[in-house]
Formats: C-alpha cells, sequence, structure tokens
C-alpha cells in the first residue's frame, strides 16, 4: 500500500514539474524526497545552467598520477579575450553539484562554501599568469583593467580534495 501511494505521489510529482517547465533527473524522484529538496536541486541546476553560457574550456586539471580533477571554464570579456569574468571547475563526479571551484564577481567558491572575496569596488575581471596541472595563478582585475592585484594561487589540496587560495604562510 505504502509503494503504490509513493508511486503515485512520484507520478504526480512528474506531472507538477512538466507542467511548470521544469524537468528533473529520474534520480531526483526517488520516494522520499522532500518537496523543499527538490527546490534545492532545481536551484542548483538554475545557477549551473545560468552559469554555464558562454563558457569556454580553458584547460583540464590534472592530479600527479595524471588523473583528472576536472576541466576549467572561462568567461572572457567580449571586448579582451584574455581577461575573463569567471571560472568554473567541473569534476567528474555523479553528484547533483559537481562544480569543484567557482569564481563569480568577486566571490571565489570551492564545495565547502566562500574560499576567499577580493575587492569588489570597479572589478574588471581576471587574467591567467600561470596554469599548472593540478593549479593556476591568476590576478584581479579593476579600474577597466588598469590595477592588478597580487598573484592568486589557486590550488589541489589533495588531503582535502577541494581547491582553495594557498594562503600565505
Amino acid at each position: 500500500m505504502k509503494l503504490i501511494f509513493k508511486t503515485i505521489c512520484i507520478y504526480s510529482l512528474i506531472i507538477f514539474i512538466g507542467i511548470n517547465g521544469k524537468i528533473l533527473k529520474s534520480q531526483d524522484l526517488k520516494a522520499g524526497v522532500s518537496k523543499k529538496e527538490i527546490q534545492t536541486i532545481k536551484k542548483i541546476r538554475d545557477i549551473n545552467e545560468e552559469n554555464e553560457t558562454n563558457f569556454r574550456l580553458e584547460y583540464h586539471l590534472k592530479l600527479k598520477n595524471g588523473d583528472t580533477i576536472g576541466s576549467l571554464y572561462i568567461k572572457p570579456l567580449k571586448e579582451d579575450k584574455e581577461v575573463f569574468s569567471s571560472i568554473i571547475i567541473k569534476g567528474f563526479g555523479t553528484s547533483i553539484n559537481d562544480t569543484l571551484y567557482s569564481i563569480k564577481g568577486n566571490i571565489f567558491r570551492n564545495t565547502k562554501g566562500i574560499d576567499i572575496k577580493v575587492f569588489g569596488q570597479n572589478h574588471y575581471g581576471y587574467r591567467f599568469i600561470r596554469k599548472n596541472e593540478s593549479s593556476f595563478v591568476i590576478i584581479a582585475l579593476s579600474e577597466g583593467g588598469k590595477n592588478v592585484s597580487d598573484n592568486i594561487w589557486i590550488i589541489w589540496n589533495d588531503e582535502k580534495g577541494i581547491f582553495e587560495v594557498e594562503k600565505a604562510p
């Protein structure tokens, strides 16, 4: 009886979601997933879809043993292809949100939350200084690219399993 009730609820949810123009993957519709959890899943997917518009693949980040950690995408500025406004590093996991690291505006995020914030006033974008196998170095630009920050090292921390800004000792 409970199984039949859950099945009816799931199909009702599929119809409801289809009517509202939002389609979720079948794994999201497992019995016992609450409405709030489904809304959270939809928000994450919407954010990821919005963030991935106009991004281009820059390169793949790898571990010392050659395994790929993820793919680094940038969103270049129209007026200067060497400068970009955002970064997304996508992993190869099967989780709902497989973004390992992102930079949007002046906020740097990893899988644990906000990593750091850089100056936000007159923020212009970022430029690569160096691209390594499991890390990269960027500078933040402001005032239309006239002012630059110190180097910002973003590294793969193998012990923690996350990308993070390398902090000065």
